[in-house]
């Protein structure tokens, strides 16, 4: 639904001089006045911005393409946003919530933070070789730990996708509307104790298997 919303909005936009670094701009802001929202007690005003924040970070890059006026600092602004504004949203979902320690919600947010940093630097030091299509079928595990093996990677894949910025904006969402549905179940401790215990457990994971890589 998203890019349905973005792609129309992209074409309101096109024949005037919003520029596509001013939109990223106003997603940022959107982002943070999100995180501060949420700091505060108004979740579905929160939950509203983010969801802004989320829409406006596909449309700046869209209209960039459109115009053809791509650029590295637009890049950089771009991901700049997606690196601070998921942390702070966790952790203003967390600070303020009693049922949970103040550490608690801080580690929720290094967590995503330590994803996508991680992931940036996986791709800064590992040269990821052109693919290549295969002359033979794939090998498919027929032993007992080569299955059990595959069957850890896709849970692995599975808690990952949980930690980045979709998957965390469709599931702080989902708390949202069902909170206000009157679901009297702390679905927001939990979402934050998730992303401090899984989010830790994946980006540690994931550093130490890209070291093993490089080694």
């Amino acid at each position: 639904m998203t890019i349905h919303i973005s792609i129309r909005l992209v074409k309101v936009l096109y024949p005037t001089r919003v520029t596509p670094n001013q939109i990223s701009w106003a997603g940022l802001f959107a982002g943070i006045l999100s995180a501060m929202l949420f700091y505060h007690d108004f979740i579905l005003l929160g939950a509203v911005c983010f969801e802004v924040y989320y829409i406006l970070d596909a449309v700046d890059g869209q209209l960039a393409r459109a115009r053809g006026v791509s650029s590295q600092g637009g890049a950089f602004l771009d991901e700049w946003g997606n690196f601070i504004v998921p942390p702070m949203v966790l952790f203003g979902l967390g600070a303020r919530n009693e049922a949970i320690p103040p550490w608690v919600a801080f580690l929720a947010a290094f967590s995503v933070l330590s994803v996508s940093i991680i992931g940036i630097l996986k791709d800064r030091f590992i040269q990821i070789p052109s693919p290549v299509i295969p002359s033979d079928p794939p090998v498919i595990p027929s032993s007992q730990s080569e299955r059990g093996i595959s069957l850890l990677k896709k849970i692995y894949s599975m808690f990952y996708r949980t930690c980045t910025m979709p998957v965390m904006m469709n599931l702080v969402t989902l708390v949202t509307i069902l909170t206000l549905c009157g679901v009297t179940f702390p679905l927001f401790t939990i979402l934050i104790s998730y992303y401090a215990l899984v989010g830790t457990a994946v980006w540690f994971t994931k550093g130490w298997h890209t070291i093993r890589t490089l080694s």
